[in-house]
């Protein structure tokens, strides 16, 4: 997931929960829990991890074909 044009960004609650160690000894932040559309250009981001205010253009994603997981 990409924000572009990023304005201003706030993230509070990090360092909260500690990283888990995956199956591949890389640790693991946890995902997006919810996104939220604030208004026209603000969004929310929740996960383990905290939360992030951004005031950006809309995000994109891209799907990467090569990922196993």
């Amino acid at each position: 997931m990409v924000f572009s044009s990023v304005r201003a960004l706030h993230w509070t609650g990090q360092g909260v929960v500690k990283a888990a160690i995956d199956a591949s000894g890389s640790a693991d932040h946890g995902s997006i829990d919810a996104l939220t559309e604030l208004d026209e250009d603000s969004y929310k981001i929740l996960g383990d991890w905290g939360e992030i205010i951004v005031q950006s253009k809309a995000p994109s994603m891209t799907i990467d074909p090569t990922h196993t997981g």
